[in-house]
């Protein structure tokens, strides 16, 4: 019994000397290999392979019935760019998946609904206002001060300036 301990004993600190420690999951490094690699197989339209560095809960969430990926989820992972996602404060679970990347996925979507029905209704997309038509000056009553920006020129009205028309 000494015997076989004694040869397991050098074998046991041989090994143990030789492993390299492991990386910190939750390191920064560890998470932009994860999100380059998901982000990678997303673009190239693999994306069986890019939700294979999700969770497993994600997962879920993300594949329809027959184990396909959404279609919704397909379009917000063409959509989305490293560096949107590098914004983001991800986690990884212990086996290294990300986690969270559900409610990224889902804003990606949520904004581009939003910005196609912005284009839709006419509203600039830098500002977020409404592009209105301009205000005529007639409409404002006579005894209101009118300033430089509240004048609008009209067509007619440019004809009628002298440094503009040479005769």
């Amino acid at each position: 019994m000494n015997r076989l301990f004694a040869l397991l004993m050098p074998l046991a600190i041989l090994l143990s000397c030789t492993s390299e420690p492991k990386p910190e999951v939750n390191s920064e490094d560890a998470v932009n290999d994860a999100l380059i690699s998901f982000n990678y197989n997303a673009q190239g339209g693999r994306f069986s392979e890019a939700i294979a560095f999700i969770t497993y809960r994600d997962q879920m969430k993300l594949i329809d019935a027959n184990g396909n990926v959404k279609e919704e989820y397909k379009l917000a992972m063409k959509r989305i760019k490293l560096s949107s996602l590098q914004k983001n404060h991800f986690m990884l679970d212990s086996k290294g998946a990300l986690e969270g990347m559900v409610a990224v996925l889902d804003e990606a979507n949520r904004k581009a609904l939003t910005s196609d029905e912005q284009r839709s209704l006419g509203v600039k997309e830098d500002t977020n206002t409404v592009a209105l038509p301009v205000k005529q000056a007639a409409s404002k009553p006579e005894t209101a001060k009118t300033t430089p920006a509240d004048i609008v020129s009209t067509p007619s009205d440019s004809a009628a300036l002298p440094s503009e028309n040479p005769q």
